[in-house]
């Protein structure tokens, strides 16, 4: 683990050598052949198996020799040797990757010289770090909180934690430097190189001192939930966070003892800061902040749109006594802003004062951040202390919460104020520095998020080392140190922990708005906006569900006066109605201001929709999901515009199948349990597709829908869904169809597409079968017949068989570019018409079992035979092979 001492210093984790000597692979045949010499075979899904041979089968013996040192010697490699040796990387009775650091950069430099046969090289590795990468996952990584390897000593698949970590942190060393050649060479060759670059954990080693037996040790479920959510499968970055509060109570405790994974029960009563336990309350003068909040002005707004004078704070008198004195905001003066957790005694939900020695506190750290330490105060302003908290001011506590955007944006600095950064001293390396920031409490609100990306500067307050001395770190001066590296692995994790924390910020976005000083409008940047917006809040939280939507809609500086969202500030219990009345306003004006701009892969995310209001059951309810990222990300293709029509939905463009079965339970299963379905999609029947439920929570409508005749289809976010990874994809139901004829040009021919309207069912994965009975086809008899258990073979070819009449599923492929209307479930909603009928909805029903007139109209060309006799004939023939 030495290699991580660059950036995270001394991990203190000893890997054992459990390997015994013999000859590890160093080129990709030998790899790939290593664990039949070993007696292992490896299955389709990854898992290492025994072949039953007599060969010495010591298993942490052969993952260490196969996937520590071959996997190194393999990869940092020139064409005819490595760059290190299997003995630079023993140390005694343990492992050591001391020499690793030099070896991937002597293996970088060694490409950047030799640009000839790059491309086939960087293949090659690609195929060596991917299927190490799988293999390690399926047998070394947590998966449904347990793994596949044992820690009794005894078992013959004994392997220790340890040794599963070090596999994985340097298998994501050797990823991050083979990327980083790649880049460097500007090497992109597409469809050859996984989209996929998640990591090689998560860890067990991890979470199993997060799970310790020791109270005091012992880490807040929401915490480690939260904390593999945002990092991922990453083990290396969930390695540095768990050392980083593996001691702080922040993160650990009894008193997180009540805790559970959906919340942190923790609230910090402590009113106090540092020593003191008992000052007095102190707070502006409140008559005058609500004088100015009623006293109009146009300073920030237009003619046309009434504005309020903004109030702001200022400390006056001796450093031990302050006191808060009120003045009106301006655009050329000097101010700082205050962005802090509120649950950790920086907020006050009774009054706007706050304890003496936190004023004194807040009033030395923006003396530090202005640079005038012990000079001169500048004014500031802070929630806490300017909003209106008494409930009978509720109209200026509006005006206060709309003049959040017009605060941040114009401030000089923001200060983050986090009792966990509060207690860590600043001087260590900059990525430890970033990994206290990344896991903290600040990072996990919503607010917050928005305070951010709206401020020029972020000023993070650390614990301070004396009076005059400035601990505080600037977010961009940390941005740019996490850019540089002392060597390729240090480089590759510190740009790891610097996407991490530009992705939970907003970073590029938070860019393009401090260089425009504003949150451009653009049409184009609407769904780029979304979608960062979205990546950067899931794993944030708010104490008000209300909060969610006004806090984005300030985020993306939309005008949502005259809407519910105008009202979300108040209400302190907002119910499901109202709530869903805010999603459907935020989505109307969204579409006001950014045209065409909602993204389209909206519809694949997961969670709550919106309910009661027709056009809107394709929006998410809640942004706050607290759900990883699907494969590929559905908010990260955006290739056509869309367009919200208030009563049919979000018009999208996406490939998809159209389902053919003569029993629905088929695909929608029986009583609402939803299960797998395989289809083809041609009459080769040697490309297949699998489909399974992505979530357990299946529709409430199922009966509906299986009482219906309108067909079901499938809707994905790329043509040709891939084998290596499940994708994401929505199960759904077609209730009509209308048609559109164009011509081209003056007396072209006349060409015409279809739009499905379509209501949800349910989230899917798919994935394309690769196994030998998929894709071996009806044209090789002698292999077809090999396959007699294969069903979905004998149903389509040769009719159903006993016992399984009508579990029959075809799929047809539509256009890349097809034309969807996305909502969810309404009752009462009319059939689709027939595809081959009129050019005009005229409520007829395209049945999923069409009629044998329909056939010839409907179904794809890849389904016809140009003869009819040649389709009896292989019938016939094949049912003879079956026949018992």
């Amino acid at each position: 683990m030495q290699h991580l001492t660059d950036s995270l210093g001394d991990q203190r984790i000893n890997v054992g050598l459990a390997a015994r000597p013999c000859d590890p692979p160093t080129d990709p045949t030998a790899f790939h052949n290593f664990p039949a010499k070993r007696g292992y075979r490896i299955s389709h899904d990854f898992t290492i198996e025994s072949d039953g041979s007599e060969y010495n089968r010591d298993y942490a013996s052969f993952i260490q020799e196969w996937l520590f040192f071959g996997l190194i010697l393999t990869t940092v490699r020139t064409d005819e040797r490595p760059f290190i040796t299997r003995d630079q990387l023993i140390s005694s009775d343990h492992v050591t990757t001391e020499l690793l650091s030099k070896a991937l950069d002597d293996w970088e430099e060694y490409e950047a010289r030799n640009q000839s046969g790059i491309e086939y090289r960087m293949i090659q590795t690609e195929y060596v770090l991917e299927r190490a990468r799988q293999i390690i996952r399926k047998n070394c990584a947590v998966r449904d909180n347990k793994v596949l390897y044992s820690n009794d000593t005894s078992d013959p698949k004994y392997l220790s934690d340890e040794s599963a970590l070090s596999l994985m942190t340097i298998g994501e060393a050797l990823s991050a430097a083979k990327k980083r050649i790649m880049e460097n060479a500007r090497v992109d060759i597409p469809g050859w190189h996984t989209d996929d670059d998640t990591g090689w954990g998560p860890p067990y080693w991890v979470f199993k001192g997060m799970k310790s037996e020791r109270r005091d040790k012992r880490w807040c479920p929401r915490a480690m939930y939260l904390l593999q959510g945002q990092l991922g499968t990453n083990a290396t970055l969930m390695l540095a966070a768990y050392r980083r509060y593996e001691d702080s109570d922040r993160m650990t405790g009894s008193r997180h003892e009540n805790c559970v994974a959906s919340e942190c029960k923790v609230v910090d009563r402590n009113e106090h800061t540092g020593n003191c336990t008992g000052c007095e309350k102190h707070g502006p003068p409140m008559d005058e902040i609500l004088r100015l909040l009623r006293t109009p002005s146009h300073s920030f707004g237009t003619e046309t749109d009434e504005t309020f004078l903004v109030p702001l704070l200022v400390f006056e008198g001796p450093e031990d006594n302050p006191r808060l004195r009120v003045e009106a905001q301006q655009l050329d003066k000097t101010y700082a802003t205050i962005s802090h957790v509120w649950s950790d005694g920086w907020g006050n939900e009774e009054e706007n004062k706050l304890s003496l020695c936190r004023l004194k506190y807040i009033r030395r750290q923006i003396q530090r951040g202005s640079g005038k330490d012990g000079q001169r105060d500048i004014p500031f302003w802070m929630d806490t202390l300017v909003v209106p908290v008494d409930k009978t001011v509720t109209s200026l506590r509006r005006v206060a919460l709309g003049q959040l955007t017009t605060v941040f944006e114009n401030s000089s600095f923001t200060i983050v104020l986090d009792n966990g950064s509060l207690s860590t001293p600043t001087g260590g390396k900059r990525a430890e520095e970033a990994m206290c920031i990344l896991p903290s409490r600040w990072m996990r609100r919503l607010w917050t998020l928005q305070e951010a990306f709206l401020s020029d500067r972020i000023l993070f307050a650390f614990e301070p080392r004396g009076r005059n001395e400035k601990d505080m770190i600037d977010f961009d001066d940390l941005d740019f140190e996490l850019s540089k590296g002392t060597s390729s692995v240090a480089n590759a994790f510190n740009r790891a922990v610097r996407n991490q924390l530009l992705s939970q910020l907003m970073g590029n976005e938070r860019v393009d708005r401090k260089h425009f000083k504003r949150v451009r409008r653009d049409d184009e940047r609407g769904a780029i906006l979304v979608a960062s917006a979205w990546s950067a809040a899931r794993w944030r939280t708010t104490g008000n569900p209300a909060h969610e939507v006004l806090a984005i809609a300030t985020l993306l500086g939309l005008d949502y006066k005259r809407t519910k969202i105008e009202d979300a500030g108040l209400e302190e219990n907002p119910n499901p109605t109202f709530l869903n009345e805010l999603v459907r306003d935020f989505w109307v004006t969204f579409d006001e201001q950014f045209r065409s701009a909602i993204p389209p892969g909206l519809i694949f995310l997961p969670g709550e929709k919106v309910e009661g209001f027709e056009g809107f059951g394709w929006a998410p309810r809640t942004w706050l999901s607290a759900h990883e990222i699907d494969y590929p990300d559905p908010l990260g293709i955006t290739r056509f515009p869309t367009s919200l029509d208030k009563t049919a939905g979000l018009r999208v463009q996406y490939p998809g199948f159209l389902l053919h079965t003569q029993k629905r339970m088929t695909i929608l299963g029986v009583d609402g349990n939803f299960g797998k379905f395989t289809f083809p999609i041609d009459r080769s029947l040697t490309e297949w597709y699998t489909v399974e439920p992505a979530d357990q929570n299946s529709s409430g409508h199922i009966e509906a829908f299986l009482r219906s005749e309108s067909p079901l289809a499938i809707i994905i976010s790329r043509p040709r869904p891939r084998s290596s990874k499940h994708e994401i994809g929505l199960l759904v139901e077609v209730y009509k169809t209308t048609r559109l004829k164009k011509q081209n040009g003056l007396g072209g021919p006349t060409s015409s597409h279809t739009t499905f309207f379509c209501q949800v069912i349910h989230r899917i994965h798919i994935w394309r079968e690769m196994t030998a009975q998929y894709t071996v086809g009806h044209g090789n008899i002698t292999q077809f017949s090999s396959f007699p258990e294969d069903r979905s073979f004998r149903n389509i070819v040769c009719g159903a068989s006993p016992g399984h009449d009508g579990k029959l599923c075809i799929g047809e492929v539509l256009e890349e570019y097809q034309e969807w209307y996305v909502d969810g479930y309404q009752s009462g909603r009319s059939k689709v018409i027939n595809r081959g009928g009129p050019d005009h909805d005229n409520g007829e029903s395209l049945k999923t079992t069409p009629s044998e007139s329909q056939v010839s109209k409907m179904r794809s060309p890849t389904w016809r035979l140009t003869s009819r006799k040649t389709w009896r004939t292989m019938k016939d023939t094949l049912r003879e092979t079956f026949r018992p």
